[in-house]
């Protein structure tokens, strides 16, 4: 039941719905670029997983992924970003640094991409800049103190054998040791003096040249969640109007409300020729006398105000009636939106009372009226001997219930009255009057069919 009524509601307000969606998706691209745009810019590092930064260290012989790591982390210290930051004029937070900073690897790589955001150009790319630049000289300063602090102690203590050398009461022996222990700071300075005591490849491989605009949300996503917002309020909107004037959801309703079974079911009908033949056969053989009448048989097709589809069914039951042998008289009041069986040009005035006349392929008789909204009972009960004569058939095209005298009197003179239900645009709540009003007309046989969209 609810999936019925969400798809009523949809078909009910399709354009509305599809509207709102365009509507959105417009205001989305509208929105995206009215955004306020920020900057984004990158520099990338290399990192020399065997590094050695401290003079006699042995080269990390570990996973290089663990090495890129651990100074993935240190790029993201606080202390980073202090020195980031003492590179930049005006010279922002630590925390400011460390909240405009994003860092990405490759895994299995040793290069590292730095992406600093601004609200300027000028600014992403000095921050980007500032991040690599104080990473590679924090490692290089760190390496040059260590070699320094290595090469100051080994000076000392050459200073201070060099001393204790000079002291002539020295034994030969221990001035031999003493000697010995020379020799080998002097060769350890010479040592740290050599190109390879500390060595470091990490460098920075490209700089941050031009800055990105970036904007907090991509534009196929700013269209397409305006697009669905805006439709899920029109959806919204629909079903509420479909919740408050519920619709005739199908055949099973319309026999829940009517309390009758549906006789005959008109697909589509009047848009492909042929298509209403066999439910118009259904019915007629369903509307056939019990015993010969000796007056024509006075049929009126009805409807509930729901106009759609009651003339295709005339038509229909008209050809059908003709078909079988029967001399038809089809009385179709010229309403907005229906079909007229015989073109307004083809029409000749017939008697003193507004009708006109005309014929239709072999035995159908059409009387019509250019003025059906003022037709009264009395037009029918006063136009209903003359259509009669020579008949086998009077098939009147009444209206709605609900909406004319014309149609009572014609459904209380008939012998059959055919209610027509258009689902998907039948109001619930008109049927049943419609149901009420048939119910005060116990001599006429009701037969209830339905068209579909």
């Amino acid at each position: 039941m609810e999936l019925q009524l969400l798809a009523q509601a949809v078909r009910r307000s399709f354009v509305l719905i599809v509207t709102c969606v365009v509507l959105g998706a417009a205001l989305g691209t509208a929105a995206w670029r009215l955004l306020p745009a920020g900057y984004e810019a990158s520099a990338v590092l290399v990192m020399d997983s065997t590094a050695v930064t401290v003079p006699g260290q042995a080269p990390f012989a570990g996973d290089p992924e663990r090495y890129v790591t651990g100074e993935l982390e240190s790029l993201q210290s606080f202390s980073a970003a202090t020195a980031a930051a003492q590179l930049l004029d005006p010279s922002p937070t630590a925390r400011q640094v460390l909240s405009d900073l994003r860092l990405s690897h490759v895994t299995g790589s040793d290069v590292v991409t730095v992406t600093a955001a601004a609200d300027s150009p000028a600014d992403a790319v000095a921050l980007a800049n500032a991040v690599v630049d104080s990473y590679v000289d924090r490692r290089a300063e760190a390496a040059q103190s260590a070699l320094d602090g290595q090469r100051a102690a080994l000076q000392d203590q050459a200073g201070e054998l060099t001393d204790r050398l000079a002291d002539e009461a020295l034994s030969p022996s221990l001035a031999s040791a003493l000697q010995t222990q020379y020799a080998q700071v002097a060769s350890d300075l010479a040592e740290l003096s050599l190109p390879g005591a500390v060595r470091d490849a990490t460098r920075v491989a490209d700089g941050a040249r031009e800055a990105a605009a970036v904007r907090p949300v991509s534009l196929p996503l700013s269209v397409l969640g305006a697009a669905a917002l805006c439709g899920l309020v029109a959806l919204l909107v629909a079903v509420t109007r479909a919740v408050r004037r519920p619709r005739v959801a199908g055949e099973w309703r319309v026999e829940e409300l009517t309390g009758r079974p549906v006789e005959a079911v008109f697909r589509r009908a009047g848009r492909r020729p042929g298509r209403g033949v066999a439910p118009a056969t259904r019915l007629v053989a369903l509307m056939e006398p019990v015993e010969p009448e000796d007056s024509p048989l006075v049929i009126s097709v009805c409807d509930a105000g729901a106009a759609r589809g009651r003339s295709a069914v005339v038509s229909a039951l008209a050809s059908r009636l003709a078909a079988e042998g029967r001399r038809v008289v089809a009385v179709t009041p010229r309403r907005p939106g229906d079909r007229p069986l015989v073109p307004q040009a083809e029409l000749a005035v017939h008697g003193d009372r507004g009708w006109q006349s005309g014929t239709v392929g072999t035995g159908v008789t059409v009387f019509s009226h250019p003025e059906p909204g003022e037709l009264t009972a009395e037009d029918f009960v006063k136009a209903l001997p003359d259509w009669s004569n020579g008949a086998d058939v009077v098939l009147v095209d009444a209206g709605s219930l609900l909406d004319s005298t014309f149609a009572g009197a014609a459904v209380r003179a008939s012998g059959r009255a055919v209610l027509v239900v258009p689902v998907g645009d039948q109001v619930e709540a008109d049927l049943r009057l419609a149901v009420d009003v048939l119910a005060t007309m116990p001599g006429t046989r009701q037969h209830v069919v339905v068209t579909t969209p």
